[in-house]
């Protein structure tokens, strides 16, 4: 049993967003998107607010006339869970939907979406359970047909009513019926103990906090789970007793005698004065002696020396804890067949880079072996917790600004797959190079343009340097600082894969191409044939063409260098527009080699270094690109 969808309504920024669930689910996108809202409205839906508190103020933009609300269909449903839950479920039911709401006045409730006979829902929706049953007798005598068995009390009314559905398939319709509050739960008593446990790593929870021997604390709630303390606690008990007896003796032996004496001497000095009167002296009751709790500690050992969670490193803590609540959700599980969900807000806390990588590898092998049934699913923003074989399982989350009301800026949640790029570049790239790069492409080429604001997509290493540097000089805006990231692709025919994919997840980005109209005059220089120069020229030419189609402009041999909305074409390459129209760069780039502080050939650092301090203005096609990529952004 997974997650497959969650529906959230009126919740933070998430006024009406749908996002669908993998086995391993990888939320990204810039900050303040609701990718960590989705995982604490989760933890809302799963564990309630006694794990996390929601109030009006957690309405989208205070709208407390709407209820806020979760739902959350479930699939792979099998027989035991479904005997498990003991909710009314088809025999043949894989999929299951549960929505919890918090209303306007505080008041909560969750709702489990069924088909049922229409007839059924007055009976069901009846008080106590004398209107449940005399609205049944009344359906009942009503239509005889249906041959309905009495039932005399209101389980008896629900398992006939249930028993009749369950025959009768063709007759059922939809429906919502309110379910307990508290289906979820560790405790074993609830419907979904351990068919379904969800467990959320927040970026702010400390080891040091949940290591300390105390009910709230996750190492707490381990020991009262895995620990069996009963035996001991008897042994305890029993020494306890045994030492209260022994006093007992003691205070006969000595003192039973000498308080006797005591208060006979007392009650003749007190009656000298008063003869109505006697003084005893006797041993004040004594406390009980309880059997002491015993205490736990959780130390870390390195070789013999242990030393306090609190004074290890932040990575092994976050390690440490992220460990502790997977083996709390183990012990917190009715049965072998439960489902544990692991959510982790900002899973590379902490961690450094090869420690990171090792830890999203093991997490993934918990979901993908059937045997452990886990289901991951992390808010990140870093690229070693995507897979390259499974970038599928992404969600990019964006906000996008609407026009024509005051609504606000709403989130909308975006993924890909090989289906969708096939389409997209339909006679454009084979369909057998996107199956076998779509992967690579993502986590080699876009790694940190994934996680960007804006992207504007380059061929090579020399014009990713020019673009940041340019960007970089006084007066203008960094790409850093605006959240755009220069992504490199090595050729222009790599541009239409990495391009398709950021399209796809809803990420604005600028494509900038080389029309190499000059190749056939470089490759006279270095002496290529004249069949060589054709076929360069021709594939150019093709090359020229697919992309200006591909980008909704009209196809055309050798274009001019201009820039367009999305898009900036050079006629021949960046280099020799620079020449021509940056004359100071190239007199900057020489100065540099010159110096002998970066080769003369192709060397993006000098060019970031040429672009950021050559004198002159920069080209406006330049600046332009620059402008334009912001001007996306903002749609």
């Amino acid at each position: 049993m997974q997650i497959r969808k969650a529906h959230f309504t009126n919740f933070r920024c998430l006024s009406d967003v749908e996002v669908s669930f993998d086995r391993v689910t990888t939320l990204i996108g810039p900050n303040g998107v609701g990718k960590s809202t989705v995982l604490h409205g989760l933890n809302w839906f799963f564990n309630g607010p006694s794990v996390e508190k929601i109030s009006a103020d957690d309405c989208t933009r205070g709208n407390t006339a709407e209820p806020i609300s979760v739902t959350v269909e479930f699939s792979n449903m099998t027989k035991t869970d479904r005997d498990h839950i003991g909710l009314t479920l088809m025999d043949n039911q894989t999929e299951l939907k549960l929505r919890r709401e918090r209303r306007s006045d505080g008041q909560e409730r969750m709702f489990f979406e069924s088909s049922i006979l229409p007839q059924f829902a007055l009976i069901r929706r009846a008080g106590p359970a004398m209107e449940k049953r005399n609205a049944y007798k009344k359906l009942r005598e009503e239509n005889p047909s249906w041959n309905l068995p009495s039932a005399n009390s209101a389980v008896e009314v629900e398992n006939a009513m249930r028993a009749f559905e369950l025959a009768n398939p063709g007759k059922l319709a939809p429906a919502e019926i309110e379910v307990r509050m508290d289906i979820f739960g560790f405790d074993g008593s609830a419907p979904m103990s351990g068919v379904f446990d969800y467990v959320l790593v927040a970026a702010d929870m400390r080891a040091s906090d949940e290591v300390v021997d105390r009910k709230t604390s996750v190492i707490g709630r381990i020991v009262e789970r895995a620990v069996d303390r009963t035996a001991a606690d008897q042994e305890l008990q029993a020494i306890a007793e045994a030492m209260h007896e022994q006093q007992d003796e003691v205070f006969a032996k000595h003192f039973t005698g000498q308080f006797e004496k005591l208060s006979t001497e007392l009650t003749n000095a007190v009656q000298e004065y008063v003869d109505d009167r006697s003084v005893v002296v006797r041993r004040l009751q004594q406390p009980s002696i309880g059997a002491p709790k015993v205490q736990f500690e959780v130390d870390v050992a390195d070789s013999e020396l242990h030393t306090s969670v609190s004074r290890q490193g932040h990575g092994l803590q976050r390690t440490l804890l992220i460990a502790a609540l997977q083996l709390l959700a183990r012990h917190g599980s009715g049965g072998p067949s439960g489902t544990i969900c692991l959510a982790i807000e900002e899973p590379e806390l902490y961690q450094h880079p090869v420690q990171a990588k090792a830890f999203g590898r093991v997490l993934r092998s918990l979901a993908e072996d059937p045997d452990q049934r886990f289901e991951i699913m992390y808010a990140t923003h870093s690229p070693h917790f995507i897979s390259a074989a499974n970038f599928s399982e992404v969600r990019r989350l964006t906000r996008r600004v609407r026009t024509g009301d005051d609504l606000g800026p709403t989130v909308e949640v975006r993924s890909t797959t090989l289906s969708k790029l096939k389409t997209a570049l339909e006679g454009v790239v084979k369909e057998s190079v996107i199956e076998s790069q779509m992967g690579s492409v993502a986590m080699h080429r876009l790694p940190d343009a994934l996680f960007a604001s804006g992207v504007i997509l380059v061929e090579g290493t020399t014009d990713r340097a020019v673009i940041e540097g340019v960007s970089e000089r006084g007066g203008q805006k960094s790409v850093f600082v605006s959240g755009i990231v220069v992504a490199e692709v090595s050729s222009k025919g790599n541009l239409p894969l990495p391009r398709a994919i950021l399209h796809e997840l809803g990420i604005p980005v600028f494509t900038v191409f080389d029309g190499d109209h000059g190749v056939a005059h470089r490759m006279i220089k270095v002496g290529r044939s004249d069949q060589d120069i054709e076929n360069a020229a021709a594939a150019e030419c093709a090359m020229n063409r697919k992309l200006l189609t591909l980008l909704g402009a009209a196809a055309e041999d050798w274009p001019k260098s201009q820039v367009f909305e999305t898009f900036a074409v050079l006629e021949d390459t960046l280099e020799t527009f620079l020449e021509g129209a940056w004359p100071e760069w190239r007199e900057q780039a020489d100065m540099i080699a010159g110096s002998g502080l970066g080769d003369p050939r192709k060397n993006e650092l000098l060019y970031l270094d040429a672009s950021k301090y050559a004198a002159g203005e920069p080209p406006e096609l330049l600046l332009d690109i620059l402008e334009r990529t912001r001007d996306m952004m903002k749609k």
